[in-house]
C-alpha cells in the first residue's frame, strides 16, 4: 500500500499505512525498525518530501494513539510500562548460548535474507524493485530483533523482519518461475507437509486436535476454588469464570527481574478476594510462587496441576 499510495493521487491509502504502522509501533515498541525501513525507502524511491510526509503523518496518529494510552493509563504508568521496564530487562550472560538455542531457524531468518541481498546485489537498489522495501524492513528490524532475542526472557518469538520479508520473497520468486519450477516447488511442499505430518502422527505426545485436558482440569479447580484460587500462568480461566483479571506470572518475574518488584498492596489489589490456592503446571518457576504462598502450606497435586494451599483465614 506504501508501494503504490507515495505518489498517487489521494492520500487516505498513506494514511492507512502510517495508521497501520503507528499501531504496530503502539503495540510492540520494536518493530520501529519498520518506520525507519519506510522512511528509507520513501527517501529513494520517491524523494525528501514524502519521506518527512510520512513521517509527519506516523507522529501524528501516533500522538493520537499515545494521547488515549495516557488518557487510559496515565503518562507515568504508560512511560513505566512502554520504556522504563522493557529498557531495564538484563542481557543473557552467555550470547552464544542463546544463539544456540535455536540454531536452525536464527539460520534461516538470518542466512537466508543475506543470500538473497548477496544474490540480487545492485539490482535491489534499482528504482521500483519490488523487494527493495521488504528487504529494508528486514535490516531494520535486525538490530532490536537481535537485543530482544538476548534479552532475559527473550527468545524467537522477538524476531519479526523475517516474517515481514518471507511473503514478498515467494511472490517475487514464484512471479519469475516457470511452470515446471512452480510444480517441483509444489511437489516439493507437499512432501515436506506429508512427512512432517507423518512424525507428528508417530509421536505419543503430540496431538492433532486441541490439547484441552489441562485446561479443563484448570477449570474445574476454578469452580471448586470460586473466587479463592489464582493461576498465575493461565490468568484468562479466571477471567472467562470469574469476570477478574489476576497477576500473571510472567509480569511478576520481569518486575522482579527489571529491579522493579511491585509492592504488598499491588500484589492483594489484583489476587481473588478470599485467595489461599494457587494452582499451576511445574515450569520451573515455582519459587517465585513459594515467596507468596504463605507458610505454612501444603503441597498436592490436581490433574497436571499443582496446588499450594493454606487456610482461608491466613491472608497471604
Amino acid at each position: 500500500m506504501l508501494a503504490t499510495g507515495a505518489g498517487h493521487p489521494g492520500q487516505w491509502r498513506l494514511w492507512l499505512v502510517a495508521a497501520a504502522t503507528a499501531g504496530a509501533i503502539g503495540c510492540k515498541q520494536t518493530i520501529l525498525g519498520v518506520l525507519l525501513a519506510q522512511l528509507v525507502w520513501l527517501y529513494l524511491e520517491r524523494g525528501n518530501r514524502h519521506a518527512i510526509a510520512h513521517l509527519i503523518r506516523v507522529g501524528i496518529l501516533g500522538a493520537a494513539l499515545a494521547g488515549l494510552a495516557i488518557a487510559q493509563f496515565g503518562f507515568e504508568r504508560l512511560w513505566f510500562g512502554a520504556v522504563t521496564v522493557p529498557r531495564s530487562l538484563p542481557m543473557v550472560p552467555e550470547i552464544l548460548a542463546r544463539f544456540m538455542e535455536h540454531p536452525l531457524t536464527l539460520a534461516v531468518q538470518w542466512v537466508a535474507p543475506l543470500l538473497v541481498i548477496v544474490y540480487l546485489g545492485k539490482r535491489a537498489l534499482v528504482m521500483g524493485h519490488p523487494l527493495k522495501l521488504p528487504l529494508l524492513c528486514w535490516l531494520g528490524c535486525l538490530p532490536l530483533d537481535i537485543a530482544g532475542i538476548l534479552s532475559v526472557g527473550g527468545s524467537i518469538n522477538s524476531l519479526h523482519g523475517f516474517q515481514l520479508l518471507v511473503a514478498p520473497l515467494m511472490v517475487f520468486m514464484f512471479a519469475r518461475a516457470n511452470l515446471r519450477t512452480i510444480r517441483l516447488a509444489a511437489a516439493a511442499a507437499t512432501i515436506i507437509a506429508g512427512l512432517t505430518l507423518a512424525r507428528i502422527q508417530a509421536e505419543n505426545h503430540v496431538s492433532l486436535l486441541p490439547m484441552r485436558a489441562h485446561m479443563e482440569d484448570a477449570m474445574s479447580i476454578e469452580r471448586q476454588y470460586p473466587d479463592e484460587v489464582w493461576l498465575p500462568s493461565n490468568p484468562l480461566v479466571s477471567y472467562y469464570s470469574e469476570g477478574r483479571f489476576y497477576h500473571t506470572l510472567d509480569g511478576l518475574v520481569v518486575r522482579s527481574g527489571t529491579g522493579f518488584p511491585i509492592t504488598e498492596s499491588q500484589l492483594h489489589a489484583h489476587l481473588p478476594p478470599r485467595f489461599h490456592v494457587i494452582a499451576f503446571r511445574p515450569d520451573g518457576r515455582e519459587q517465585a510462587l513459594e515467596v507468596i504462598a504463605r507458610h505454612p502450606h501444603y503441597t498436592y497435586t490436581s490433574g497436571d496441576w499443582v496446588l499450594m494451599q493454606w487456610e482461608p483465614d491466613a491472608t497471604p
